[in-house]
Formats: structure tokens, C-alpha cells, sequence
């Protein structure tokens, strides 16, 4: 029996969350469809979604999509309250109690560039 393209990757896939996780692909669509088809954080689809974990307790939280995982969710090392915080704080812009009518920059300041360290070649023998 041949199998296409989409049933060979399916089934990586599947073999994968079994491998890691110890979750079945069919788990995982499940979660996936219960949200919408779409990352809860990012509010987007048609991304690469993730399997998304706590890593103290290894309870599944849901599925969120690869870019959300790695900067906004895991950036915050399952210190949810860091992320309860960081939403108070951009909605609430703090600098509003100081200067009510506002401070607004006349332009985003540029971007500084990080000197990358020249790597030694010397042999090690």
C-alpha cells in the first residue's frame, strides 16, 4: 500500500507527539479543533502548532503555534503570573499616571547590532 504524502506525514507526526509526549495525534487535533483551529495567544492559524506544556506539573495546556511557544509563552519558564503581568502592563501603560495626556517618541530609536565574537581556529591538540 502506498501511502501519499499527506498520510506519511500524519503519521510522523503522530509518531512524534507519541514519542515525546506520550500524546496522540488524534488528541491533538482534538485540543486544536476545541480552540478554534487557531494559536489562543497569537489568535492566528495556519501556523506550525505546538504541543504546549507546563514543564513543572506536565500538564497540557493546549496547542499553541511555534512562534508564541518559543518567545511569548515559553519566554516566560512557566512563571504564568510573568504573563498575567506583562498583559496588565500593556494595558494599562503606566507612564499614563505620570503624564496623563501622554509621551510619544518622534521615532522607533534604532536598532543596535551586536559585534560578533571572531571564533578562534587554532588547532587543539
Amino acid at each position: 500500500m502506498v501511502q501519499t504524502p499527506e498520510e506519511r506525514k500524519r503519521k510522523a507526526k503522530d509518531r512524534n507527539l507519541r514519542a515525546r509526549y506520550g500524546v496522540t495525534l488524534e488528541q491533538f487535533e482534538a485540543i486544536l479543533e476545541a480552540q478554534g483551529n487557531i494559536c489562543p495567544v497569537c489568535e492566528e492559524s495556519g501556523k506550525v502548532m505546538c504541543l504546549d506544556h507546563n514543564h513543572k506539573t506536565l500538564k497540557v495546556r493546549g496547542v499553541i503555534c511555534l512562534n508564541c511557544n518559543l518567545r511569548v509563552v515559553g519566554g516566560a519558564r512557566d512563571q504564568d503570573h510573568k504573563l498575567v503581568n506583562a498583559a496588565r502592563y500593556v494595558t494599562s501603560n503606566p507612564a499614563d499616571l505620570v503624564f496623563p495626556e501622554g509621551i510619544y517618541l518622534e521615532k522607533n530609536p534604532p536598532k543596535k547590532r551586536r559585534k560578533r565574537r571572531a571564533v578562534s581556529r587554532r588547532r587543539i591538540n
